[in-house]
């Protein structure tokens, strides 16, 4: 298993989403700008770490020695669309 996630898949994991959703996928990328969920840029795309998924999927501050802010399971939830 590649252990970098495009930022479609990462949508897909968080958001329960399909593969490509443009808004989702936008949800993501606001994560990465604002630090909440590091990534790293490859050639024009954003790649997640598995490990950093992971942890900032259990609200880890610090999983891989790049500190994200404590805001991050609030980004997230406040980014989920509302269930029904």
């Amino acid at each position: 298993m590649n252990p970098l996630l495009p930022v479609e898949q990462v949508a897909t994991r968080l958001y329960g989403t399909p593969d490509g959703d443009r808004a989702a996928c936008e949800r993501i990328r606001a994560l990465i700008r604002s630090k909440a969920l590091p990534a790293r840029k490859v050639g024009k795309r954003w790649f997640v770490h598995v490990d950093n998924l992971d942890a900032f999927e259990r609200g880890v501050d610090n999983p891989r020695g790049d500190a994200p802010p404590r805001r991050a399971r609030r980004l997230i939830d406040s980014s989920r669309p509302p269930r029904s």
